[in-house]
């Protein structure tokens, strides 16, 4: 078995967006409708209605909604509700309602997908971390990649793909897909590698040849990531800039993407650098990114 990195989850085309009623929910699902045009691809809305879990109840009773929540014949209204404020034809879509836990749910729905996209609500990113718990057990757990996007004004431009490369596989993956991204949407891709320079804080200045040779090195990582990652996905004609940044990976990288259609991250990083995307980076983004936030699963392995 090998890893095709132009493969992404384990899905079949499927789009899969979280639904809830709120503004976040209908900015992830404008973007999962507007994606599934571009990608010609099929899109389901899931509805969760939540299990209360109070004391004294048994399994059996944990298993029922309780008779103050939506009744059976109304469940489907949070659905319906959020395509008519989108905007669009309630046949162009698949409605699932379940019931139970939200992240148990759209893990569930995720097995079948190529696309998980979410509706979060930001806070300060450097202060004091606060991601949903359903994003967050997504973001760790889901087996395709996770779309997060904070508001309804959060839909991405026609800027280019912003992507975080440390020269580890997770970025290789995360280039791969924005590549194959940039090259349905006819857009630009910037790959940026985030120099995480002690110098820059405290500590003196090191020699100007030293530095210099710190930067061609990363320079090199950078050019042979990308270098190698064209080389594995069919999409050679996508412009691509490649940016050297130093400073605070996440504000650096949040900077970058000001303008971008989105900023495409490795679900791990784990390169030797030091402004590695690990998740403390991932999670910090997903509160700040001024642009939808794409988490990229490790590809799924095919048969050679």
């Amino acid at each position: 078995m090998t890893a095709d990195p132009g493969a992404e989850g384990t899905g079949s085309g499927r789009i899969v967006v979280g639904v809830d009623g709120s503004s976040p929910s209908d900015a992830a699902l404008r973007w999962g409708l507007a994606e599934a045009v571009l990608r010609s691809a099929p899109m389901v809305a899931v509805h969760v209605q939540p299990v209360a879990s109070l004391p004294g109840l048994g399994p059996s009773d944990a298993a029922r909604p309780l008779p103050h929540q939506a009744d059976v014949h109304r469940r489907d209204g949070v659905l319906l509700e959020a395509l008519d404020r989108v905007g669009t034809a309630h046949d162009r879509v698949d409605l699932v309602h379940a019931e139970g836990a939200p992240s148990e749910e759209l893990l569930r729905e995720a097995a079948r997908a190529e696309l998980l996209v979410l509706g979060t609500r930001g806070r300060s990113a450097l202060k004091g971390i606060l991601l949903g718990s359903v994003s967050h057990a997504c973001i760790q757990a889901a087996p395709c990649t996770v779309v997060l996007l904070r508001n309804s004004g959060q839909l991405g431009s026609d800027g280019p793909l912003v992507v975080g490369v440390d020269g580890s596989p997770g970025s290789v993956n995360a280039l791969a897909w924005a590549l194959a991204e940039a090259n349905r949407r006819n857009a630009k891709v910037t790959a940026v590698l985030v120099w995480d320079d002690p110098y820059t804080v405290v500590g003196p200045p090191p020699a100007l040849d030293a530095l210099d040779e710190t930067r061609l090195r990363l320079e090199r990582v950078l050019q042979g990531t990308v270098d190698a990652t064209r080389r594995l996905v069919p999409a050679a004609d996508v412009a691509t800039v490649l940016e050297l940044r130093s400073g605070h990976p996440v504000e650096e990288l949040v900077a970058a993407s000001g303008d971008a259609g989105a900023l495409v991250l490795g679900r791990r990083g784990g390169g030797r650098l030091a402004a590695s995307i690990v998740g403390s980076v991932t999670y910090a983004a997903a509160h700040v990114a001024p642009a939808p936030l794409v988490i990229v699963t490790p590809p799924r392995a095919t048969s050679a």
